[in-house]
């Protein structure tokens, strides 16, 4: 079931659904700049996620994302950083490596 196409995770822990696909300036107006794409698998289950981040977020001293390092440590990785600025969750790739929509079913801690 589709709950909805992708997540913004903000620096304050709030969390916004879109249901429509994003486009590429979509997501990286939801980051504030450059994408940098982390691949996340669910514990215990056969999720896959992909979290987008800010590429430059560090070198523009943006503010930590403490919601989601945290999901993004549950999903095994950035066990020794930390996710700065606003992130976008959304499904894994395609075969093609097209974005797929979230399955908010699959999604435990957001």
């Amino acid at each position: 079931m589709i709950g909805t196409w992708w997540i913004v995770i903000g620096v304050d822990g709030t969390t916004t659904e879109h249901p429509e696909q994003p486009t590429y300036a979509d997501l990286s107006a939801a980051v504030g700049g450059p994408l940098e794409a982390v691949t996340l698998h669910s514990p215990g289950t056969k999720a896959h996620f992909t979290m987008y981040v800010n590429e430059e977020g560090k070198l523009e001293g943006l503010p930590i994302n403490i919601r989601a390092s945290r999901f993004a440590h549950t999903g095994g990785h950035w066990h020794r950083d930390v996710i700065v600025g606003p992130a976008v969750l959304i499904g894994p790739p395609d075969k093609d490596g097209n974005d797929t929509p979230l399955l908010l079913d699959t999604v435990e801690e957001v």
